[in-house]
């Protein structure tokens, strides 16, 4: 056989077993993955996203956006099945949030499982439903690509800065659409390697990133959500309020006057010597969490803080200059 035809024909070969093995990878991987739509839409605000499934019962794993911040939750799976789904828990730091659907799901990501070792220049597929194209049964979006950089993250969106500061896949497919976060990074055998990240910019080349937040930095931080060891605002559970429990003013610190709906839980001052001064805090800290729980306005922090008795610490979660930060307030 001529050099020149066999050369030809071991690249049609490869190709053809290259394109059978995404196929495969397919088959294997959209069964798990689900579109979610929100309330979303106004002001410009995403409506849409993505999501994958993480257990046999109908947890689904996905990003924070403006699509999970009013009911109803609406969940479509890769078959045509549509739930209303409820939010379980979130983790600020990572933008990641846990849903839960009515539903028996027996594929799923497996994220306890073993991470796949990643490289540099590893073809992968990124499934997601950007654009919202897929509605029903209609399969969700596939992007073929390379793992171009690992590099840590650090990019912004407006005002919201990333609090993950830790290595992420960079990709050269565009995931940076809208519907597109919240879908997942597998490789040529189905294997999940990371969840599609949010639309963020780049602080450093002022352009839009296209990057998935490794399964090794999501598993612990699903789990914990799972624990509830962190939880939704106002999804704390129900306890009995002490005696003396902690507030603001016995804290040593001022909020922002709560005149709008869903005041940002802003700190105004501080008072000199009190336990929030001793520990660290100062004026225009934001407050995220207490005690490992979300709160997302002035009323939720209040309502966190009076199930806290005074003689046990406060813990909070701040975002500082950008950062996020860990106070511990003690009596």
């Amino acid at each position: 056989m001529n050099l020149k035809y066999f050369a030809i024909l071991l690249i049609v070969l490869l190709l053809s077993a290259s394109t059978f093995g995404q196929q495969a990878a397919l088959e294997k991987t959209l069964p798990k993955t689900v579109k979610i739509y929100g309330v979303g839409g106004l002001a410009g605000f995403d409506d849409a996203q993505s999501g994958i499934l993480i257990s046999d019962s109908g947890h689904i794993l996905t990003v924070t956006g403006s699509v999970l911040d009013e009911d109803p939750i609406n969940c479509t799976l890769n078959d045509g099945q549509k739930f209303t789904a409820k939010l379980v828990g979130v983790n600020p730091k990572l933008s990641i949030a846990v849903l839960k659907i009515d539903a028996q799901t027996p594929d799923y990501f497996d994220l306890s499982a073993a991470p796949v070792p990643v490289a540099v220049g590893r073809p992968v597929l990124a499934i997601t439903n950007l654009y919202s194209v897929a509605t029903g049964n209609e399969p969700m979006s596939v992007q073929h690509g390379i793992v171009s950089a690992i590099t840590p993250l650090e990019a912004r969106r407006g005002a919201f800065v990333a609090g993950f500061k830790g290595d992420v896949y960079l990709i050269d497919a565009i995931t940076n659409n809208p519907g597109a976060p919240g879908g997942a990074l597998v490789d040529y055998n189905g294997a999940f390697l990371g969840l599609v990240g949010k639309q963020l910019k780049s602080t450093t080349q002022s352009v839009y990133i296209n990057f998935a937040m490794p399964q090794s930095a999501l598993s612990s931080a699903v789990q914990d959500i799972l624990d509830k060891k962190t939880q939704k605002a106002g999804q704390q559970d129900e306890v009995a309020k002490p005696a003396d429990a902690w507030t603001p003013n016995k804290l040593g610190f001022q909020l922002t006057p709560d005149v709008l709906p869903l005041t940002p839980a802003y700190i105004d001052s501080v008072r000199a010597n009190s336990p929030a001064a001793k520990a660290g805090l100062t004026s225009d800290d934001f407050i995220v969490m207490v005690n490992g729980n979300v709160v997302k306005d002035v009323k939720s922090l209040k309502s966190a803080l009076e199930k806290i008795d005074v003689a046990d610490p406060v813990e909070l979660l701040i975002l500082r200059k950008d950062e996020f930060q860990t106070i511990r307030i003690t009596n």
